[in-house]
Protein backbone atom coordinates (compact mmCIF):
# COMPACT_ATOMS: atom_id res chain seq x y z
CA UNK A 1 0.00 0.00 0.00
CA UNK A 2 1.56 3.16 -0.39
CA UNK A 3 1.34 6.45 1.47
CA UNK A 4 0.16 8.76 -1.23
CA UNK A 5 -3.30 7.82 -0.71
CA UNK A 6 -5.39 8.82 1.93
CA UNK A 7 -7.17 5.45 2.51
CA UNK A 8 -6.87 2.25 0.63
CA UNK A 9 -7.73 -1.57 1.11
CA UNK A 10 -6.37 -4.89 0.18
CA UNK A 11 -8.49 -8.00 -0.43
CA UNK A 12 -11.28 -6.81 1.52
CA UNK A 13 -13.87 -9.61 2.44
CA UNK A 14 -16.92 -9.74 4.27
CA UNK A 15 -19.72 -12.85 4.38
CA UNK A 16 -22.97 -13.17 6.01
CA UNK A 17 -23.28 -17.22 6.07
CA UNK A 18 -23.56 -17.75 2.25
CA UNK A 19 -23.87 -14.53 1.94
CA UNK A 20 -20.34 -13.13 -0.21
CA UNK A 21 -21.49 -9.58 0.55
CA UNK A 22 -17.58 -8.22 -0.01
CA UNK A 23 -14.57 -9.81 -2.01
CA UNK A 24 -11.37 -9.19 -2.26
CA UNK A 25 -12.00 -5.54 -3.24
CA UNK A 26 -9.25 -3.44 -3.80
CA UNK A 27 -9.86 -0.12 -3.44
CA UNK A 28 -7.32 3.35 -3.26
CA UNK A 29 -8.80 6.90 -2.15
CA UNK A 30 -6.09 10.11 -3.07
CA UNK A 31 -6.43 13.21 -0.82
CA UNK A 32 -8.61 15.92 -2.18
CA UNK A 33 -11.17 13.57 -4.16
CA UNK A 34 -14.74 12.79 -4.04
CA UNK A 35 -14.93 9.01 -4.99
CA UNK A 36 -18.28 7.75 -5.86
CA UNK A 37 -19.27 4.24 -4.63
CA UNK A 38 -21.88 2.69 -6.86
CA UNK A 39 -23.69 0.02 -7.92
CA UNK A 40 -27.34 -2.33 -7.83
CA UNK A 41 -28.96 -2.50 -3.71
CA UNK A 42 -26.82 -5.63 -2.61
CA UNK A 43 -23.67 -4.78 -4.68
CA UNK A 44 -21.97 -4.50 -1.12
CA UNK A 45 -21.61 -0.83 -0.73
CA UNK A 46 -22.83 -0.07 2.28
CA UNK A 47 -20.96 -3.23 3.59
CA UNK A 48 -17.66 -1.96 2.60
CA UNK A 49 -18.21 1.13 4.20
CA UNK A 50 -19.47 -0.33 7.47
CA UNK A 51 -16.08 -1.93 7.55
CA UNK A 52 -14.41 0.74 6.69
CA UNK A 53 -15.95 2.37 9.87
CA UNK A 54 -15.77 -0.61 12.24
CA UNK A 55 -19.63 -1.36 12.42
CA UNK A 56 -18.48 -4.69 10.88
CA UNK A 57 -15.85 -6.65 11.00
CA UNK A 58 -13.54 -8.08 8.24
CA UNK A 59 -13.26 -11.82 7.23
CA UNK A 60 -10.35 -10.57 5.59
CA UNK A 61 -8.21 -7.84 3.96
CA UNK A 62 -5.98 -4.73 5.19
CA UNK A 63 -6.78 -1.73 5.52
CA UNK A 64 -4.51 1.73 5.67
CA UNK A 65 -5.47 5.17 6.31
CA UNK A 66 -2.72 8.38 6.63
CA UNK A 67 -0.13 5.57 5.52
CA UNK A 68 -1.18 3.57 8.86
CA UNK A 69 -2.52 0.28 9.88
CA UNK A 70 -6.44 0.80 10.30
CA UNK A 71 -8.35 -1.62 11.65
CA UNK A 72 -11.25 0.46 13.72
CA UNK A 73 -13.20 -1.83 16.84
CA UNK A 74 -16.21 0.70 16.33
CA UNK A 75 -17.69 3.62 14.55
CA UNK A 76 -15.89 5.59 17.85
CA UNK A 77 -12.78 4.51 17.10
CA UNK A 78 -13.37 5.50 13.29
CA UNK A 79 -14.43 8.80 14.12
CA UNK A 80 -11.80 9.51 16.41
CA UNK A 81 -8.89 8.32 13.39
CA UNK A 82 -10.84 10.88 11.43
CA UNK A 83 -13.52 8.93 9.43
CA UNK A 84 -16.89 10.10 9.56
CA UNK A 85 -19.98 8.50 7.84
CA UNK A 86 -23.77 9.77 7.47
CA UNK A 87 -25.87 6.77 7.25
CA UNK A 88 -29.20 6.57 4.64
CA UNK A 89 -31.61 5.75 6.99
CA UNK A 90 -32.35 8.08 10.11
CA UNK A 91 -29.24 7.74 12.62
CA UNK A 92 -30.70 9.79 15.12
CA UNK A 93 -31.63 8.99 18.47
CA UNK A 94 -35.77 10.65 18.92
CA UNK A 95 -35.75 10.38 22.62
CA UNK A 96 -32.37 12.42 23.22
CA UNK A 97 -32.33 16.21 22.52
CA UNK A 98 -30.39 17.33 19.47
CA UNK A 99 -27.67 18.30 21.58
CA UNK A 100 -27.38 14.97 23.44
CA UNK A 101 -27.08 13.71 20.25
CA UNK A 102 -24.70 15.45 18.44
CA UNK A 103 -22.29 14.56 21.41
CA UNK A 104 -22.84 11.52 22.19
CA UNK A 105 -19.86 9.26 23.16
CA UNK A 106 -17.91 12.98 23.84
CA UNK A 107 -19.65 14.10 26.96
CA UNK A 108 -16.70 14.44 28.82
CA UNK A 109 -15.70 17.10 26.86
CA UNK A 110 -18.77 19.51 28.81
CA UNK A 111 -17.89 17.62 32.34
CA UNK A 112 -17.69 20.88 34.82
CA UNK A 113 -16.67 20.11 38.57
CA UNK A 114 -18.55 16.32 38.27
CA UNK A 115 -21.05 17.76 36.32
CA UNK A 116 -22.40 17.45 32.98
CA UNK A 117 -23.22 21.42 32.07
CA UNK A 118 -25.64 20.92 29.27
CA UNK A 119 -26.12 24.37 29.01
CA UNK A 120 -22.84 25.13 27.56
CA UNK A 121 -23.72 21.78 25.66
CA UNK A 122 -26.38 23.34 23.98
CA UNK A 123 -24.51 26.30 23.41
CA UNK A 124 -21.89 24.42 21.57
CA UNK A 125 -24.09 22.59 19.36
CA UNK A 126 -26.55 25.76 18.78
CA UNK A 127 -23.02 27.13 17.57
CA UNK A 128 -22.00 23.68 15.35
CA UNK A 129 -25.93 23.92 14.04
CA UNK A 130 -26.07 27.83 12.89
CA UNK A 131 -22.31 27.23 11.47
CA UNK A 132 -23.85 24.81 8.95
CA UNK A 133 -26.74 27.02 8.00
CA UNK A 134 -29.33 24.75 10.43
CA UNK A 135 -31.73 26.60 12.37
CA UNK A 136 -32.91 24.30 15.52
CA UNK A 137 -33.33 24.67 18.76
CA UNK A 138 -30.76 22.10 19.81
CA UNK A 139 -32.83 21.52 22.82
CA UNK A 140 -35.71 19.70 22.10
CA UNK A 141 -35.46 15.73 21.31
CA UNK A 142 -34.52 15.08 17.55
CA UNK A 143 -37.95 12.84 17.46
CA UNK A 144 -39.65 17.15 17.02
CA UNK A 145 -37.96 17.10 13.82
CA UNK A 146 -38.99 16.53 10.32
CA UNK A 147 -36.89 13.50 8.88
CA UNK A 148 -34.86 15.86 6.99
CA UNK A 149 -33.75 18.19 9.96
CA UNK A 150 -32.79 14.85 11.65
CA UNK A 151 -30.55 14.45 8.44
CA UNK A 152 -29.47 17.42 8.46
CA UNK A 153 -28.04 17.30 12.44
CA UNK A 154 -26.82 14.18 11.24
CA UNK A 155 -24.30 15.95 8.99
CA UNK A 156 -23.75 18.60 12.22
CA UNK A 157 -22.63 15.50 13.91
CA UNK A 158 -20.29 13.92 11.20
CA UNK A 159 -18.33 17.13 11.04
CA UNK A 160 -17.76 17.83 14.36
CA UNK A 161 -15.00 16.00 14.68
CA UNK A 162 -13.50 17.71 11.50
CA UNK A 163 -13.04 14.12 9.69
CA UNK A 164 -10.26 13.69 6.53
CA UNK A 165 -12.53 11.17 5.56
CA UNK A 166 -16.24 11.43 5.27
CA UNK A 167 -18.61 9.03 3.89
CA UNK A 168 -22.34 9.88 2.69
CA UNK A 169 -24.32 6.56 2.42
CA UNK A 170 -27.40 7.73 0.15
CA UNK A 171 -28.04 10.65 2.51
CA UNK A 172 -28.85 12.70 -0.17
CA UNK A 173 -32.09 11.33 -0.67
CA UNK A 174 -33.59 12.20 2.03
CA UNK A 175 -33.11 15.90 1.26
CA UNK A 176 -34.10 18.45 -0.64
CA UNK A 177 -32.65 20.80 -2.88
CA UNK A 178 -31.22 23.07 -0.03
CA UNK A 179 -30.36 20.50 1.95
CA UNK A 180 -28.66 18.32 -0.97
CA UNK A 181 -26.14 21.71 -1.81
CA UNK A 182 -25.55 21.68 2.07
CA UNK A 183 -23.76 18.54 1.20
CA UNK A 184 -22.14 19.73 -1.50
CA UNK A 185 -20.62 22.31 -0.07
CA UNK A 186 -19.13 20.36 2.29
CA UNK A 187 -17.53 18.27 -0.50
CA UNK A 188 -15.98 21.37 -1.78
CA UNK A 189 -14.39 22.10 1.61
CA UNK A 190 -13.07 18.71 1.82
CA UNK A 191 -11.18 19.24 -1.49
CA UNK A 192 -9.98 22.28 -0.54
CA UNK A 193 -8.91 20.81 2.64
CA UNK A 194 -6.87 18.22 0.56
CA UNK A 195 -9.05 15.38 2.35
CA UNK A 196 -11.68 13.25 0.88
CA UNK A 197 -14.82 12.00 0.10
CA UNK A 198 -16.77 8.62 -0.57
CA UNK A 199 -20.47 9.19 -2.07
CA UNK A 200 -22.52 6.26 -2.15
CA UNK A 201 -25.92 7.62 -4.71
CA UNK A 202 -28.09 5.98 -6.76
CA UNK A 203 -28.79 9.41 -8.81
CA UNK A 204 -26.38 9.26 -11.39
CA UNK A 205 -26.64 12.77 -12.54
CA UNK A 206 -26.10 14.01 -8.98
CA UNK A 207 -22.72 11.93 -9.03
CA UNK A 208 -21.19 13.03 -12.26
CA UNK A 209 -22.14 16.48 -11.03
CA UNK A 210 -20.21 16.23 -7.76
CA UNK A 211 -18.22 13.70 -8.03
CA UNK A 212 -14.21 13.36 -9.65
CA UNK A 213 -14.50 9.45 -9.59
CA UNK A 214 -16.84 5.99 -9.62
CA UNK A 215 -15.71 2.91 -8.21
CA UNK A 216 -18.42 0.30 -9.58
CA UNK A 217 -19.36 -3.01 -7.27
CA UNK A 218 -21.40 -5.92 -8.67
CA UNK A 219 -22.20 -8.63 -6.50
CA UNK A 220 -19.66 -8.38 -4.04
CA UNK A 221 -16.83 -7.68 -6.38
CA UNK A 222 -14.92 -4.74 -7.57
CA UNK A 223 -15.29 -4.21 -11.33
CA UNK A 224 -13.48 -0.38 -12.24
CA UNK A 225 -13.22 2.74 -11.39
CA UNK A 226 -14.06 5.36 -13.74
CA UNK A 227 -12.71 8.86 -14.36
CA UNK A 228 -14.83 11.95 -14.33
CA UNK A 229 -13.08 12.49 -18.07
CA UNK A 230 -14.78 9.12 -18.61
CA UNK A 231 -18.18 9.85 -17.41
CA UNK A 232 -21.30 9.03 -19.36
CA UNK A 233 -24.83 6.92 -17.92
CA UNK A 234 -24.96 4.45 -20.47
CA UNK A 235 -21.21 3.41 -19.65
CA UNK A 236 -22.21 3.59 -15.96
CA UNK A 237 -25.47 1.75 -16.34
CA UNK A 238 -23.97 -1.19 -18.00
CA UNK A 239 -20.75 -1.41 -15.79
CA UNK A 240 -23.26 -1.46 -12.42
CA UNK A 241 -25.79 -4.11 -14.05
CA UNK A 242 -23.67 -6.64 -15.79
CA UNK A 243 -25.28 -6.48 -19.39
CA UNK A 244 -26.26 -3.02 -21.75
CA UNK A 245 -29.18 -1.07 -20.45
CA UNK A 246 -31.52 -0.82 -23.39
CA UNK A 247 -34.96 -0.37 -22.24
CA UNK A 248 -36.09 2.59 -21.08
CA UNK A 249 -37.14 3.43 -17.28
CA UNK A 250 -40.22 5.03 -17.79
CA UNK A 251 -43.29 4.55 -20.33
CA UNK A 252 -43.41 4.70 -23.61
CA UNK A 253 -46.98 4.94 -24.24
CA UNK A 254 -47.85 9.12 -24.97
CA UNK A 255 -51.87 8.74 -23.25
CA UNK A 256 -54.10 6.39 -22.18
CA UNK A 257 -57.47 6.46 -23.84
CA UNK A 258 -58.98 4.18 -21.57
CA UNK A 259 -59.33 5.84 -18.36
CA UNK A 260 -62.37 6.94 -18.14
CA UNK A 261 -63.46 10.27 -16.37
CA UNK A 262 -66.60 8.48 -14.67
CA UNK A 263 -64.58 5.88 -13.02
CA UNK A 264 -63.48 7.26 -9.75
CA UNK A 265 -61.97 5.08 -6.70
CA UNK A 266 -60.78 7.75 -4.59
CA UNK A 267 -62.39 11.10 -3.84
CA UNK A 268 -60.34 14.09 -2.00
CA UNK A 269 -62.88 16.50 -0.59
CA UNK A 270 -61.31 20.00 0.48
CA UNK A 271 -58.38 18.53 2.80
CA UNK A 272 -56.99 20.62 5.09
CA UNK A 273 -54.21 20.31 7.78
CA UNK A 274 -52.07 22.89 10.25
CA UNK A 275 -50.39 24.81 7.71
CA UNK A 276 -48.95 21.89 5.61
CA UNK A 277 -52.43 21.14 3.37
CA UNK A 278 -55.05 23.64 2.63
CA UNK A 279 -57.95 22.47 1.35
CA UNK A 280 -56.38 20.13 -1.46
CA UNK A 281 -59.35 18.73 -3.73
CA UNK A 282 -59.01 16.23 -6.50
CA UNK A 283 -60.65 12.70 -7.77
CA UNK A 284 -58.18 9.28 -8.77
CA UNK A 285 -59.48 6.97 -11.45
CA UNK A 286 -59.53 3.54 -12.22
CA UNK A 287 -56.42 2.50 -13.64
CA UNK A 288 -54.67 5.41 -13.57
CA UNK A 289 -51.39 6.82 -11.96
CA UNK A 290 -51.99 9.89 -10.77
CA UNK A 291 -48.45 11.85 -9.75
CA UNK A 292 -48.07 14.13 -7.03
CA UNK A 293 -45.11 16.46 -6.77
CA UNK A 294 -43.22 20.16 -5.50
CA UNK A 295 -41.11 21.21 -3.47
CA UNK A 296 -40.09 18.96 0.10
CA UNK A 297 -41.99 21.07 2.34
CA UNK A 298 -44.92 21.96 -0.65
CA UNK A 299 -47.10 19.23 1.91
CA UNK A 300 -47.30 16.41 -0.34
CA UNK A 301 -45.86 13.72 2.26
CA UNK A 302 -48.51 15.15 4.64
CA UNK A 303 -51.45 14.68 2.07
CA UNK A 304 -50.28 10.73 1.29
CA UNK A 305 -50.22 10.32 5.19
CA UNK A 306 -53.96 12.29 5.29
CA UNK A 307 -55.68 9.82 2.53
CA UNK A 308 -54.57 6.74 4.35
CA UNK A 309 -55.67 7.84 7.68
CA UNK A 310 -52.37 7.98 9.30
CA UNK A 311 -53.02 11.73 9.88
CA UNK A 312 -56.51 13.31 10.53
CA UNK A 313 -57.76 15.61 8.63
CA UNK A 314 -58.76 19.49 10.52
CA UNK A 315 -61.24 19.81 7.55
CA UNK A 316 -62.73 18.51 4.85
CA UNK A 317 -62.06 14.67 4.00
CA UNK A 318 -61.48 11.45 1.94
CA UNK A 319 -64.27 9.16 0.52
CA UNK A 320 -63.22 5.62 -0.82
CA UNK A 321 -65.83 5.31 -3.57
CA UNK A 322 -66.85 2.09 -3.55
CA UNK A 323 -67.97 2.28 -0.16
CA UNK A 324 -69.15 5.50 0.47
CA UNK A 325 -67.05 5.96 3.87
CA UNK A 326 -64.29 8.41 4.97
CA UNK A 327 -61.18 7.58 5.31
CA UNK A 328 -60.13 7.66 9.04
CA UNK A 329 -58.01 5.37 9.77
CA UNK A 330 -55.15 3.32 8.25
CA UNK A 331 -57.08 -0.07 9.55
CA UNK A 332 -60.00 1.11 7.77
CA UNK A 333 -57.83 1.79 4.81
CA UNK A 334 -56.47 -1.37 5.16
CA UNK A 335 -59.79 -3.13 5.26
CA UNK A 336 -60.76 -1.05 2.01
CA UNK A 337 -57.88 -2.32 0.45
CA UNK A 338 -55.71 0.69 0.17
CA UNK A 339 -51.88 0.24 0.38
CA UNK A 340 -49.58 3.26 1.99
CA UNK A 341 -45.42 3.07 0.77
CA UNK A 342 -44.09 6.08 3.40
CA UNK A 343 -40.88 7.89 2.20
CA UNK A 344 -39.33 6.87 5.41
CA UNK A 345 -38.98 2.98 4.30
CA UNK A 346 -36.89 2.13 7.93
CA UNK A 347 -38.57 4.18 10.00
CA UNK A 348 -42.62 3.77 9.17
CA UNK A 349 -42.36 1.00 5.86
CA UNK A 350 -40.60 -2.47 7.34
CA UNK A 351 -40.23 -3.93 10.32
CA UNK A 352 -36.19 -4.42 10.63
CA UNK A 353 -36.31 -6.81 13.51
CA UNK A 354 -38.61 -8.80 12.16
CA UNK A 355 -38.46 -11.62 9.91
CA UNK A 356 -39.25 -11.19 6.35
CA UNK A 357 -42.46 -13.47 6.26
CA UNK A 358 -43.73 -11.73 9.07
CA UNK A 359 -43.62 -8.21 7.31
CA UNK A 360 -44.93 -9.73 4.04
CA UNK A 361 -48.34 -11.44 5.46
CA UNK A 362 -49.11 -8.49 7.68
CA UNK A 363 -50.97 -6.69 6.08
CA UNK A 364 -52.44 -9.63 4.87
CA UNK A 365 -53.09 -11.96 8.32
CA UNK A 366 -57.27 -11.62 8.30
CA UNK A 367 -57.72 -13.52 5.15
CA UNK A 368 -54.64 -16.06 6.28
CA UNK A 369 -56.78 -17.04 9.54
CA UNK A 370 -58.68 -19.96 10.86
CA UNK A 371 -60.74 -20.02 13.87
CA UNK A 372 -58.74 -17.61 14.99
CA UNK A 373 -55.29 -19.16 14.13
CA UNK A 374 -52.63 -18.16 11.05
CA UNK A 375 -52.39 -20.81 8.89
CA UNK A 376 -48.66 -21.53 8.79
CA UNK A 377 -48.82 -23.46 4.98
CA UNK A 378 -50.89 -20.93 3.60
CA UNK A 379 -48.83 -18.19 4.66
CA UNK A 380 -45.54 -19.72 3.81
CA UNK A 381 -47.45 -19.81 -0.01
CA UNK A 382 -48.59 -16.10 -0.27
CA UNK A 383 -45.16 -15.11 1.21
CA UNK A 384 -43.20 -17.15 -1.35
CA UNK A 385 -45.67 -16.23 -4.04
CA UNK A 386 -45.34 -12.14 -3.24
CA UNK A 387 -41.14 -12.05 -2.87
CA UNK A 388 -41.06 -14.35 -5.78
CA UNK A 389 -43.20 -11.86 -8.00
CA UNK A 390 -40.98 -8.92 -7.12
CA UNK A 391 -37.76 -11.10 -7.19
CA UNK A 392 -37.03 -10.24 -3.51
CA UNK A 393 -32.70 -11.53 -3.02
CA UNK A 394 -33.08 -13.23 0.30
CA UNK A 395 -31.51 -16.23 1.92
CA UNK A 396 -35.10 -18.02 2.88
CA UNK A 397 -38.42 -15.81 4.31
CA UNK A 398 -36.92 -16.09 8.09
CA UNK A 399 -34.08 -13.79 7.09
CA UNK A 400 -34.52 -10.22 9.08
CA UNK A 401 -35.66 -7.52 6.74
CA UNK A 402 -32.53 -5.15 8.54
CA UNK A 403 -30.11 -7.31 6.69
CA UNK A 404 -31.27 -6.96 3.14
CA UNK A 405 -30.15 -4.34 0.71
CA UNK A 406 -32.31 -0.88 0.55
CA UNK A 407 -33.69 -1.74 -2.57
CA UNK A 408 -34.75 -5.46 -1.44
CA UNK A 409 -36.56 -3.82 1.89
CA UNK A 410 -38.77 -2.00 -0.81
CA UNK A 411 -39.71 -4.80 -2.39
CA UNK A 412 -40.68 -6.11 0.94
CA UNK A 413 -43.00 -3.27 1.49
CA UNK A 414 -44.33 -3.37 -1.54
CA UNK A 415 -44.82 -7.19 -1.67
CA UNK A 416 -47.11 -6.32 1.89
CA UNK A 417 -49.43 -4.62 0.07
CA UNK A 418 -49.96 -6.86 -2.92
CA UNK A 419 -50.32 -9.63 -0.43
CA UNK A 420 -53.18 -8.16 0.81
CA UNK A 421 -54.68 -7.53 -3.19
CA UNK A 422 -54.62 -3.57 -2.49
CA UNK A 423 -56.25 -1.87 -5.13
CA UNK A 424 -55.48 2.16 -4.33
CA UNK A 425 -51.34 1.97 -3.86
CA UNK A 426 -50.20 5.01 -2.41
CA UNK A 427 -46.59 5.18 -2.91
CA UNK A 428 -44.14 8.17 -1.53
CA UNK A 429 -40.86 8.45 -3.08
CA UNK A 430 -41.44 4.91 -4.03
CA UNK A 431 -37.82 4.58 -5.67
CA UNK A 432 -35.64 6.75 -3.15
CA UNK A 433 -32.17 5.29 -2.50
CA UNK A 434 -32.59 2.50 -4.92
CA UNK A 435 -30.72 1.11 -7.62
CA UNK A 436 -31.26 1.63 -11.82
CA UNK A 437 -32.54 -2.28 -11.73
CA UNK A 438 -34.27 -2.26 -9.36
CA UNK A 439 -36.20 1.41 -10.17
CA UNK A 440 -36.84 0.14 -13.79
CA UNK A 441 -38.86 -2.97 -11.40
CA UNK A 442 -40.57 -0.92 -9.80
CA UNK A 443 -41.82 1.08 -12.89
CA UNK A 444 -42.53 -2.67 -14.70
CA UNK A 445 -44.36 -3.32 -11.59
CA UNK A 446 -46.60 0.25 -11.59
CA UNK A 447 -47.22 -0.30 -15.28
CA UNK A 448 -48.77 -3.83 -14.52
CA UNK A 449 -50.91 -2.95 -11.48
CA UNK A 450 -51.88 -0.43 -14.11
CA UNK A 451 -53.03 -2.38 -16.75
CA UNK A 452 -54.58 -4.87 -13.68
CA UNK A 453 -57.16 -1.84 -13.41
CA UNK A 454 -55.45 -0.89 -9.85
CA UNK A 455 -55.15 3.00 -9.25
CA UNK A 456 -51.75 4.49 -8.23
CA UNK A 457 -51.26 7.81 -6.27
CA UNK A 458 -47.39 8.93 -6.96
CA UNK A 459 -45.36 11.47 -4.38
CA UNK A 460 -42.27 12.00 -5.85
CA UNK A 461 -39.59 14.66 -5.73
CA UNK A 462 -38.12 13.86 -8.96
CA UNK A 463 -39.54 15.33 -11.96
CA UNK A 464 -38.39 12.81 -14.50
CA UNK A 465 -40.47 9.73 -12.42
CA UNK A 466 -43.28 12.22 -12.57
CA UNK A 467 -43.35 13.05 -16.07
CA UNK A 468 -42.31 9.70 -17.07
CA UNK A 469 -44.57 7.51 -15.22
CA UNK A 470 -47.78 9.68 -14.54
CA UNK A 471 -51.15 9.66 -16.34
CA UNK A 472 -51.52 12.85 -14.59
CA UNK A 473 -49.65 14.93 -12.37
CA UNK A 474 -50.70 17.49 -9.56
CA UNK A 475 -48.34 19.93 -8.37
CA UNK A 476 -48.40 21.46 -4.97
CA UNK A 477 -46.74 24.74 -3.43
CA UNK A 478 -47.37 25.71 0.12
CA UNK A 479 -49.60 23.57 1.14
CA UNK A 480 -52.25 23.90 -1.70
CA UNK A 481 -52.35 22.51 -5.40
CA UNK A 482 -51.14 25.27 -7.87
CA UNK A 483 -51.52 23.23 -11.12
CA UNK A 484 -52.51 20.31 -12.92
CA UNK A 485 -50.92 18.59 -16.35
CA UNK A 486 -52.13 15.65 -18.19
CA UNK A 487 -49.42 13.03 -20.19
CA UNK A 488 -51.47 13.97 -23.74
CA UNK A 489 -50.51 17.09 -23.18
CA UNK A 490 -46.97 16.20 -23.71
CA UNK A 491 -44.80 16.91 -19.76
CA UNK A 492 -42.19 18.91 -19.78
CA UNK A 493 -39.82 19.88 -16.48
CA UNK A 494 -40.06 23.37 -17.55
CA UNK A 495 -43.55 23.48 -17.40
CA UNK A 496 -43.75 22.00 -14.04
CA UNK A 497 -40.88 23.35 -12.35
CA UNK A 498 -42.66 27.66 -12.91
CA UNK A 499 -45.69 25.98 -10.82
CA UNK A 500 -43.74 24.52 -8.37
CA UNK A 501 -41.31 27.63 -6.55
Amino acid sequence: MSENYLFECRGLSKSFGPTKAVVEVDFSLPRGEIRALIGENGSGKSTMCSLITGMLKMDSGAMTFKGESFTPGSLLDSQKAGVSILLQETGTIGALTVAENLFLGREQNFIRHGRLDKKAMIDSARAACTHLGLDIDPSLPAASFSFEERKLIEVVRAMQDDPELLIVDETTTALSQAGREIIYSLFKKLKAEDKSAIFITHDLGEMMAVCDSATVLRDGHYVETISKEQFDESRIRQSMIGRQFTSGYYRTDENDESLRDDDIVLDVRGVSYGRSVRKVSFKLRRGEILGIGGLTDCGMHDLGQLMFGALRCDEGEVVHIESGEAIRSPRQAIGLRIAYIPKDRDQASVFLQSEIRDNVAVAASDKLQKHGFIMKRAEKELVLRETGRLSVKMQDIKQLVKSLSGGNKQKIALSKWLANDSEILIMDCPTRGIDVGIKAAVYRLMEQLKGEGRSIIMISEELPELIGMSDRVLIMKNGRLSAEFFRKDGLTESKIIETMI
